[in-house]
């Protein structure tokens, strides 16, 4: 006879960690509460896994943070259903981009609580088979806000990538604009390392945006040929500053979202956090949409521009040729931003000698104040040709010239 699905519960607050558990008590589910994050955490990670993590967001990020990364880390593909204030969006979308499945609003409502936990138990959500003159044939990704659809164009065949906000944040106003906003962003930009933009449309109220299907391995598989990764950021350097020049801040850059397939051909992902450059405003400190490892200390503050941009490429580089990221994945927000009040780090000594001078490109991408990082990201992107062309091994460069 097959067992219960568990449900794992935690809040900070034990009244509302109650409350939830007693809104699934007319399930057929057995329910767990963890006392605090080291027994949600040891729940987990125990013999007899959940099937669906209910956590509860506390006043700071710490928690949920460090859960979160703890419970990827260690591999455990489950969902994680985050329960925090629906009026706080920045930070809904920070925990997705940090490893959360989904979300509920507290005060938690019984009937729609169960409603996600039974979408997290059963099958994935449903795949439609059509939208608009597309042919799906199958889902690629999901997260917490949408959905990655592998489709065929009716029209001339071509294979592409769909991408629909999920169901459950269709009539979500907030959510809605943001992806408005990734589709003009795409749009708007021309260029090959940035990922191209298909089409867009509205299917049965939910509306989508097409792009390339983009191919190849995540530049930290590169690490161990130093001159691809060189050439791969300068071509992602190239592509931001064509996205620059058409009004926006890409907001995310990070090993994750670069892409190099096996001919180099280089393709930045991801522009779901997409700001205007004239938006007005600035984002609320501590409401950061990227890793605060790649963020630069203005964009930790909540001022967002250009320059932040490079110095993420500039963290993402030093990441990749050093092994490790310029700071140390376990510090909390606040002790990151700290440590970005100080001058940045510096790769190694023994890597600035197998690679001479990029450890100064490096270092002038990722320095803490924007006017003394370069004057934009055509002048780091020529910087890093030069050093890619230079540590190009000429018998690749001659068998590469005798292909061509």
């Amino acid at each position: 006879m097959a067992s219960s699905p568990r449900v794992l519960v935690y809040d900070p607050h034990p009244p509302v960690a109650a409350a939830v558990r007693d809104a699934l008590a007319g399930e057929a589910w057995a329910v767990e509460v963890a006392v605090d994050v080291e027994a949600a955490l040891a729940g987990v990670l125990g013999a007899q896994a959940p099937d669906v993590v209910l956590f509860g967001l506390a006043a700071g990020d710490v928690d949920v943070l460090h859960f979160l990364h703890d419970v990827r880390e260690a591999g455990r593909d489950l969902p994680v259903v985050v329960l925090g204030d629906k009026q706080d969006p920045e930070r809904i979308i920070r925990m997705f981009r940090f490893g959360a499945d989904d979300y509920c609003a507290r005060p938690v409502d019984g009937a729609e609580l169960c409603s996600r936990v039974r979408v997290h138990l059963g099958a994935r959500r449903r795949v439609p088979k059509k939208v608009g003159p597309y042919r799906v044939t199958g889902l690629l990704g999901e997260g917490g806000m949408g959905q990655v659809f592998e489709a065929f164009d009716t029209r001339n065949q071509d294979r592409v990538a769909l991408k629909m906000l999920v169901p459950d944040l269709v009539d979500d106003v907030g959510f809605g604009a943001r992806f408005e906003r990734e589709i003009e962003a795409v749009q708007a930009v021309h260029h090959h390392a940035i990922v191209g933009y298909r089409g867009d449309g509205e299917h049965r109220g939910r509306r989508y945006l097409v792009l390339d299907v983009v191919e190849g391995m995540p530049l930290h598989e590169l690490a161990a040929t130093p001159h691809r990764v060189l050439h791969a950021a300068a071509e992602v350097a190239w592509g931001l500053h064509a996205l620059h020049a058409a009004g926006y801040v890409h907001r995310d850059v990070k090993p994750d979202n670069i892409f190099v397939s096996a001919d180099d051909t280089v393709t930045l992902i991801d522009l779901g956090a997409a700001k205007g450059v004239s938006d007005r405003g600035v984002t609320p400190r501590g409401q950061v949409l990227t890793s605060p490892l790649y963020a630069s200390l203005e964009q930790l503050l909540g001022r967002e521009g250009p320059p932040a941009d490079q110095y993420a490429l500039g963290a993402t580089l030093f990441e990749v040729l050093a092994g490790a990221p310029p700071f140390a994945p376990g510090l909390g927000p606040d002790e990151i931003l700290a440590a970005k009040k100080a001058d940045p780090p510096r790769l190694a000594i023994t890597l600035d000698a197998r690679l001479p001078g990029v450890a100064d490109i490096v270092a002038q991408m990722m320095a803490k104040k924007p006017r003394h990082r370069f004057r934009d990201l055509a002048v780091a992107a020529q910087a890093l040709e030069a050093r890619a062309e230079a540590l190009w091994p000429a018998a690749e460069r001659r068998a590469s010239s005798a292909s061509s």
